[in-house]
């Protein structure tokens, strides 16, 4: 990944871009736990998840992301 180069899309929307200082090298990826408070959890489904290890097109992103 390239500092400065996060990008987003939900529901089919334009794509939303962001410039973080730094990506972590090593990030622990979690669904349904807020690890700030041990014990509170999700109560609710994920649709649908996936990952991909490069940045994607801002168009791509878009795509996957409509209904």
């Amino acid at each position: 990944f390239t500092t400065g180069s996060a990008g987003f899309s939900l529901n089919g929307s334009n794509t939303s871009t962001s410039a973080p200082a730094s990506i972590p090298q090593h990030i622990a990826l979690t669904f349904g736990y807020y690890p700030l408070s041990p014990g509170i959890f999700s109560n609710g489904y994920i649709k649908k998840f996936a990952y991909y290890p490069v940045r994607l097109a801002n168009a791509e992103l878009q795509a996957l992301t409509e209904e």
